[in-house]
Order: C-alpha cells, then sequence, then structure tokens
C-alpha cells in the first residue's frame, strides 16, 4: 500500500471503511428482525460498549456515524447501533461515507506513518519495539481505569442544576411550565450522592434485579405469547398492574421487574406484572395487549385500580390513565417516557422510540398523537383517576425534566427524588423505593 499514490491509497481505504461499516449496519439491522435469537449477538447488543454507542448516537444522532470513525472502541457499536434503531439509508449511507472519509485521511497520513515508524522499529531493535508494545498497552489500561474510576465532573444532586443540564427542547416544546403539585420525597428518604458513574451505577442495579428476580403465577390472558402476566400476592387485596419498561425493545422483558411486583404484594396489594408484545413498527400491539389484559381482569373478578409503570412502561401506564373508553384508574408513573415527540428531538430523529412507532412525528403525526402522553395532554386528555409522577433527578436514562418540567393537568403529584437514578425507584435494595411503594399504595387504596 506504500506503493500506491496518494489518492489510490485513499480510494482503497475509503473502500475498506465503508464497506465494513455497511457491513456493521447491516448485522444490526438484521439483529432486529430476528438475529437477536443468538445469544452471542445479543450479549453484544447488551453489553456496556453498546450501551455507550447508543447514549453517544442519542445524544448526536446520525452524526455519531461520521464522528465514530475517529475514535476508537466505539466504531463498530455505532455502525451495530445504528443498524439495529433502522436509521434510514438515505440518511446513513452521506454519514457513512462521510466517515470512511475521516478514516482513509486519518490512516492515510497519522496512521500508516505510525505504523511504517513501528516497522522500521522492529526491524532495527525487536526489543525496543517489544518494550514500545508493551509501553502502550500498558499505558491504555491505565487510562481506560483511571476513566472508569474518576468522579463525575457532576455531583449536584440540586433539581435546578439538573434541569439545567439537560438538552434543549424544540421549538414545539419551548415554554412548558410545570402546573402540577410538586411533592418532596419523604424525610425517611435520605438521598444518596451521585454515583461517580451513574450509567455504570444504572447497569448494576438492573444486573442485580435480574439476577434476584422471584417469579409469580403466571397466567395468559390472550393467544399470543406475550399476552401472558404473573400475580403477586392474593386477589382479595386491591389490583394493581405493573408494566415495565425497556424502551419498547423486543430482547427486553418482565424479569427485571419482578423484585419490584414482589416487594410491592408484601405491601399488602394484589400485584399482576404485565407482559406484552414489543413489536418495531406496531406500537398499538402494546396499548391493545394492555387493553386486553384490563378487560380480562374485569371479566375475572379483580379489576385494577391502578396502574404503575416504570420507563417506557410509564408511557403505557400513562396512555391507560388518559383513557376515556375504559374505567377510570389511578395511575403512578416511575421515570416515564412521557413526551415521546421530546425524545425523538433529542435522539436526533432516531433511537428506540422511533424504532417502536415505526416513523418520526413528521412521517406519521397520527400516530405520536395517539400514543404520545403529552401530546395527548396537550390536546385536553386528562386522567381517569389519580396521577402520581415519581422520577430520579439523576437519571441517566430518562432526563428528569421529562417530568419535572412537562406541563401535567392539574392536580398531577409530581415528585423528585434527589439522588436516585433511573432503576432506583424499582430496585427494593434502593433507598428510594420507599418512597415509591408509599406513592402505589397510596394511589391504590385512595
Amino acid at each position: 500500500m506504500h506503493e500506491l499514490p496518494f489518492a489510490g491509497l485513499l480510494a482503497v481505504l475509503f473502500v475498506i471503511a465503508f464497506t465494513r461499516g455497511g457491513a456493521t449496519y447491516a448485522v444490526g439491522r438484521a439483529a432486529v428482525a430476528g438475529g437477536r435469537r443468538a445469544q452471542r449477538l445479543r450479549a453484544r447488543l447488551d453489553g456496556p460498549t453498546m450501551r455507550r454507542a447508543e447514549s453517544f448516537a442519542a445524544r448526536w444522532g446520525v452524526f455519531a456515524v461520521p464522528f465514530s470513525f475517529l475514535t476508537v472502541g466505539v466504531q463498530t457499536a455505532i455502525n451495530l447501533s445504528a443498524g439495529a434503531t433502522r436509521v434510514p439509508l438515505r440518511r446513513y449511507v452521506p454519514a457513512l461515507a462521510l466517515g470512511a472519509v475521516f478514516w482513509a485521511v486519518l490512516y492515510a497520513t497519522v496512521g500508516l506513518a505510525a505504523v511504517a515508524a513501528a516497522l522500521s522499529l522492529a526491524a532495527t531493535s525487536p526489543w525496543a519495539a517489544a518494550a514500545a508494545g508493551m509501553a502502550v498497552v500498558v499505558a491504555v489500561v491505565l487510562l481506560r481505569r483511571r476513566g472508569r474510576r474518576s468522579p463525575s465532573t457532576s455531583t449536584s444532586t440540586s433539581t435546578s442544576t439538573s434541569r439545567a443540564e439537560l438538552p434543549t427542547t424544540s421549538d414545539a416544546h419551548q415554554g412548558r411550565a410545570t402546573s402540577a403539585t410538586s411533592t418532596p420525597p419523604p424525610e425517611s428518604v435520605v438521598a444518596s450522592p451521585a454515583p461517580a458513574d451513574v450509567a455504570e451505577a444504572e447497569d448494576l442495579a438492573l444486573a442485580r434485579l435480574l439476577a434476584s428476580a422471584p417469579t409469580g403465577t403466571s397466567f395468559a390472558y390472550g393467544d399470543e405469547p406475550d399476552q401472558v402476566a404473573e400475580r403477586f400476592g392474593t386477589d382479595d387485596a386491591p389490583t394493581v398492574v405493573v408494566v415495565h419498561g425497556g424502551y419498547f425493545r423486543p430482547r427486553t422483558d418482565r424479569r427485571h421487574a419482578r423484585p419490584f411486583a414482589a416487594g410491592l404484594a408484601e405491601r399488602g396489594l394484589d400485584v399482576v406484572l404485565a407482559e406484552y408484545r414489543r413489536r418495531p413498527g406496531d406500537p398499538d400491539a402494546a396499548v391493545d395487549d394492555l387493553r386486553a389484559l384490563d378487560l380480562y381482569l374485569r371479566s375475572t373478578g379483580t379489576p385494577p385500580v391502578a396502574y404503575v409503570g416504570h420507563s417506557a412502561g410509564g408511557t403505557l401506564a400513562l396512555l391507560r390513565a388518559l383513557a376515556d373508553d375504559l374505567p377510570p384508574v389511578g395511575a403512578v408513573a416511575l421515570a416515564p417516557l412521557s413526551d415521546l415527540t421530546l425524545d425523538v428531538d433529542r435522539s436526533g430523529g432516531v433511537g428506540p422510540v422511533v424504532e417502536w412507532i415505526g416513523a418520526t412525528p413528521a412521517a406519521r403525526p397520527e400516530a405520536y398523537a395517539r400514543l404520545d402522553p403529552a401530546r395527548r395532554m396537550a390536546a385536553g386528555a386528562r386522567p381517569g383517576g389519580r396521577l402520581v409522577v415519581v422520577h430520579g433527578d439523576i437519571d441517566g436514562v430518562v432526563p428528569v425534566g421529562d417530568s419535572s418540567d412537562l406541563r401535567w393537568p392539574s392536580g398531577t403529584d409530581v415528585r423528585v427524588l434527589p439522588g436516585a437514578h433511573h432503576f432506583d425507584v424499582v430496585d427494593p435494595t434502593s433507598p428510594h423505593v420507599a418512597a415509591v411503594y408509599d406513592a402505589v399504595e397510596s394511589c391504590a387504596r385512595s
């Protein structure tokens, strides 16, 4: 390759980068269609590198693709994420081409010069080359460890500080104000300091929930495999339906919500943990499933009095609370995705919400008018029962501003928990969950 003219070298490197990135995108896209059944691929999609890539992509949108070619360690994950979230080819291909140009120029200049220097050193002094290589490896390892252990530069648990650091909303969302009632957490809940790495703390909490998942008594409320639920407690108490989160993705089921449901049942409630269909491009399947579960429970003499939803499950719980063709119920939304349009804007027009609904708000405005709680409430929809919203102020998945800054219907009880992250509100081992259980019990028995 050193013998090629510079233009020819750039062309070869461009083709290599473009082909590799495109193939990775194709693998990610295939994963959505069924590749996640393969355990090794599923582990890759759920791993920490993929989580960092999805976070980077959520912040920068399609621009994350070209800039990923200037990084080390997340380039593959970014392109895999672009495929998994079905970034349209008309947007992905130009971004990939720009990234391939970045990569070709970088390696045609600095990269190949470094390789040539290493080969020259190896030819003249193999031991010196080995020592230099070992020094590079040690330096990389030390830097990675230091990065993992270094404290976050943002450790404030102040609600006002958290709001200031949130991404700005689009013009369509400017001027939002809180008209709901804001309630501080009970004094019994001691606010823990923000962890050095919120994302790592959330990953550890999720792993802990999955590792300690008790099972309830299963029953089917429909014919589809995902139309099942588990009952915790006894059916002679007020019935509460728990709806798990997971950004509506097929690979995330109800398992991580089992400890929360079991802990809630210990408060003397009849808890039904719902599973539902999570089909990309078919969002109504999830809404229809919860309606079917609601009707099934009423037909068996255990009508639900409240719905408790976490994250994406909070979206579904809010939609059930706003339904005017079903009996009124209370709802407790925990770190909810309450504004789907804002989430799409924040992610640059890609991401899990677009994947779930199958299009952007501009492409399917009627779907967002039906499925976006913020839009429903802005159009005048009101909950039939009591509505409580609980959100941690250091949430690394759904920003606290999605709850604290939203214009909720009058009477909504909005509670911000200082020092709580995304899974603290559903983790029975968290010091914050007692406040959540109190809110649910109060809603169910009011």
